[in-house]
């Protein structure tokens, strides 16, 4: 898990927000995140790979931010249909995925804007590293 970044800075203005994760303006950030799906599938934990590099389970609730090289990069849910997405972010910028998991256990990606627990969860991070 060598990318995953434990910093980030959150500048909210009016109803939207810009994200900023600390580190090299050269890279890239991506945050995957689940919220709370149907309560079938509160209890599926599927592992989280991007570019075939395991990143963690996405469970509900969890928010993944990672730092990355510019360009595409897939993200792979270990479900039953190894479901994917490819994802395109730019040097300097934040992209934000959702997973959420349907009735019939397959993880769905999509682009999404951050719910105000996702960046509240991030704001809580960078409290974390300013503290140490």
């Amino acid at each position: 898990m060598k990318n995953l970044l434990l910093s980030s800075v959150i500048v909210v203005t009016g109803l939207f927000a810009s994200y900023a994760l600390a580190g090299d303006a050269t890279n890239a950030n991506l945050v995957i995140f689940r919220t709370i799906d149907v309560a079938q599938t509160r209890g599926i934990h599927y592992r989280l790979l991007v570019d075939g590099e395991e990143m963690g389970k996405l469970k509900p609730d969890t928010v993944i931010s990672l730092q990355l090289a510019p360009g595409e990069h897939v993200i792979t849910a270990s479900d039953k249909k190894q479901s994917q997405m490819v994802v395109t972010v730019s040097a300097g910028e934040t992209a934000f995925v959702t997973g959420s998991v349907d009735r019939k256990r397959v993880m769905n990606f999509s682009e999404a804007e951050p719910t105000e627990a996702v960046l509240a969860t991030l704001a809580d991070r960078e409290a974390v590293v300013m503290a140490e």
